[in-house]
């Protein structure tokens, strides 16, 4: 049952990236399989177009991770679940018992060379094409709110190294 804990933990543990195969390998380990080579807390808002008129919509407050699959790296976002119906809709694979349950990914996009963040104190925006292998994919415009500055400039340089 401990050893369930210490697993819970290390998956919503925030990691950051190391530089070399060795360190990207550890990082790997240490934030879980999935392949995890960073995760934070931040909050998701999506610059949508209605009417002529842009506007930033609000996602929701959840975890950001950049994930390696072989050679290919990519974001994804996985909002809180807050009620019994969200928690419902849960994955099952994001059972974290005593913190905050992580529901289905609603942003998961891979990263390309021409992926370039933007960062504005806490804030990174970026262009993205949400929906892997979706032909019908359109690029849109992403802003995470993180807790620190420095956190933001971690995201920033894993978005980077990641394209």
């Amino acid at each position: 049952e401990k050893e369930k804990e210490t697993e819970k933990e290390k998956a919503l543990a925030p990691t950051a990236p190391a530089a070399g195969a060795a360190g990207a390998a550890g990082a790997a380990g240490a934030a879980g399989a999935a392949g995890a080579l960073l995760q934070q807390r931040a909050k998701l808002n999506v610059l949508r177009t209605t009417d002529g008129k842009a506007e930033w919509r609000e996602v929701g407050l959840g975890a950001v991770r950049l994930i390696e699959e072989g050679a290919i790296r990519f974001v994804e976002f996985r909002p809180e679940l807050s009620d019994q119906k969200a928690a419902d809709d849960a994955d099952p694979q994001s059972d974290t018992e005593g913190t905050a349950r992580l529901g289905r990914p609603v942003l998961s996009a891979r990263l390309l060379p021409t992926t370039k963040p933007e960062q504005a104190a806490k804030r990174v925006q970026v262009t993205l094409l949400n929906g892997i292998n979706n032909p019908e994919a359109k690029p849109a415009r992403y802003c995470f709110l993180l807790k620190t500055a420095a956190d933001a400039e971690q995201l920033v340089d894993a978005l980077k190294r990641g394209a």
